[in-house]
């Protein structure tokens, strides 16, 4: 589908056994997008012109590493989005009048 600066992105699917009860997993062969991280190598030297981007992947133990950095990156990220919208409401609770603004809901 894509590279990026770090991941390639893949079009996959996923099947558990036994299925979830509802969303991701909840059927055989869900339609899902695989990124899988990877670096240039150092020796990579693109020649003049050269439209080929040369890139390794990460040995297994590495890869797991990366991830779970990742993992914890994103945990922490929706956690804070999180207790930051419970504190806007709890403000505009508190407060005499509603903001004479819209305040916007973003998505993780």
């Amino acid at each position: 589908i894509g590279i990026g600066a770090f991941k390639t992105a893949y079009r996959g699917w996923l099947s558990l056994s036994p299925l979830s009860s509802s969303g991701l997993g909840s059927r055989t062969q869900q339609d899902v997008i695989i990124k899988w991280p990877f670096y240039r190598p150092s020796s990579h030297t693109a020649a003049a012109g050269s439209s080929t981007l040369k890139i390794a992947c990460y040995a297994l133990a590495d890869e797991l590493q990366k991830l779970l950095n990742e993992t914890n990156v994103l945990y922490w990220a929706k956690s804070l989005l999180h207790f930051t919208y419970e504190y806007i409401d709890h403000c505009i609770n508190a407060a005499s009048s509603p903001p004479s603004f819209q305040i916007p809901r973003v998505h993780f």
